[in-house]
């Protein structure tokens, strides 16, 4: 009767039978579409028929029936749901308060299996991001860190405002941007090279950036500067420049992927509106990296590093990537990239220079290609049962296999980009890991990197 069906009523009882379900949902789905849910719920208001809205959560806590039978609490600023069912005499005990975003991630991580020595990798990743708030904060810029992390005591109390929450919630990335900020720097970005990790790879590096650059728009940002990487033009057979044809849609590896993906929803995002800046590092050394290059400290010292890369890349120091943001903004052109190297090195000499400055033996020759992705392959083979991801996967292999080479003229007659002697930038991030305690000190006579 309320759908309107009375002469053309399906069998009795056929929406119990699954057998007249098919030739059922295209004609009830026909009919729902005629009206809103609202109305339909005035319809079927007062009736005795099974029909019911769905509700977002803020709907279901307002909901009249919800609140009349109180069937959420408000506990610690968080709503809640009530235990059911409630008796007359019996009240059940209130829930407990959620756990401060970012208070169990140690804990989870180590029941993970992860070390300790990993966990705080883990906890001390987006060294980039920390260089980039000191630059900033020098620049006289007023600071919001928006971060899945704990705040960083040292920074708050250098003026910088903290809000926790999940990149890959667009409602979470708006609420926490400010109403016509001047510019929005997303250096946030997942680099695992671990097929267990694509997944999340993607819904970080793919729909995150999705969600800030839309949230960009939402609240009329200034500037919006994407930290993308060299990875989103691919492998390539010579020396990569802004013109190059990006090859990376097409790799096996998906930290390619979705970096150049990242790319083209910002890309898309200019035609909306979106005044956008994209910066391509290559391998970045310095300051507050616990988990990248500076990993290959960790295993030198240890004596456990199993060999020597054969690929070379491009380096640049994470200081003047910083700059070079902070110049983007000032005056990069919109919808243009810009390639920050500037120091090419074999793998093998940057493993040398680590072993001079910790006065260890490295091996002197580097081993062939197909050794690194056979080895690769095994320790991936052996991640399906250990559940973490090893030093050496086959994306790594073929990565580190692998001549990458860029350009930075663009950079360098454009923002000023600078690029830094070798030397100097594992220095400067040997300085730091023995300020933290994860090296030993061998630096103490020696001239603080510049």
């Amino acid at each position: 009767e309320k759908l309107g069906l009375q002469g053309s009523a399906p069998p009795p009882f056929a929406h119990m039978q699954a057998i007249h379900w098919e030739a059922l949902r295209p004609k009830m789905e026909e009919i729902f579409l005629t009206r809103t849910r609202d109305e339909w719920c005035e319809i079927f208001d007062e009736t005795d028929a099974c029909v019911a809205p769905i509700l977002s959560p803020t709907e279901a806590f307002e909901h009249p029936h919800n609140v009349a039978r109180k069937s959420f609490v408000d506990v610690g600023g968080s709503r809640q749901p009530r235990p059911a069912p409630r008796f007359a005499r019996t009240d059940p005990p209130t829930p407990n308060p959620p756990h401060e975003l970012g208070a169990d991630t140690q804990s989870v991580l180590r029941g993970l299996g992860i070390s300790e020595e990993d966990v705080a990798a883990v906890l001390r990743a987006g060294f980039l991001g920390r260089n980039l708030v000191e630059e900033l904060l020098s620049s006289d810029f007023e600071v919001v860190v928006f971060d899945r992390a704990r705040p960083d005591a040292m920074l708050a109390e250098r003026g910088v405002s903290f809000v926790q929450g999940d990149l890959t919630d667009a409602s979470a990335c708006e609420r926490a941007m400010p109403e016509g900020i001047d510019a929005v720097f997303h250096v946030a970005g997942n680099t695992t090279h671990w097929k267990l990790g694509d997944a999340l790879q993607t819904k970080v590096n793919v729909d995150g950036t999705r969600a800030v650059a839309a949230a960009a728009i939402r609240r009329g940002a200034g500037r919006f500067i994407l930290t993308s990487s060299i990875a989103a033009f691919g492998f390539q057979s010579e020396r990569v420049t802004e013109d190059t044809i990006s090859s990376a849609l097409q790799s096996s590896i998906n930290y390619f992927r979705t970096k150049r993906r990242a790319e083209l929803e910002v890309l898309k995002a200019l035609e909306r509106g979106l005044d956008a800046v994209i910066l391509n590092p290559a391998n970045i050394i310095g300051r507050y990296d616990a988990s990248g290059w500076s990993r290959f400290f960790r295993l030198i010292e240890e004596g456990s590093l199993p060999g020597v890369p054969s690929g070379s890349g491009s380096f640049c120091h994470a200081r003047e990537v910083a700059r070079a943001h902070v110049a983007a903004f000032e005056r990069g052109r919109t919808g243009h990239h810009y390639l920050l190297g500037g120091v090419d090195a074999t793998f093998l000499e940057v493993v040398q220079r680590i072993g001079a400055l910790l006065d260890r033996p490295v091996p002197k020759r580097p081993i062939p290609a197909f050794v690194s992705k056979a080895a690769g392959q095994l320790s991936l083979w052996g991640s399906y049962l250990t559940r973490r991801e090893p030093d050496l996967t086959p994306e790594k292999a073929a990565l580190l296999s692998a001549d990458l080479l860029c350009s930075s003229d663009k950079a360098e007659e454009e923002l000023a980009y600078r690029p830094v002697a070798l030397q100097v930038m594992l220095e400067d991030c040997y300085r730091w890991l023995c300020e933290e305690g994860l090296a030993k000190s061998g630096l103490d006579g020696r001239r603080p990197a510049q």
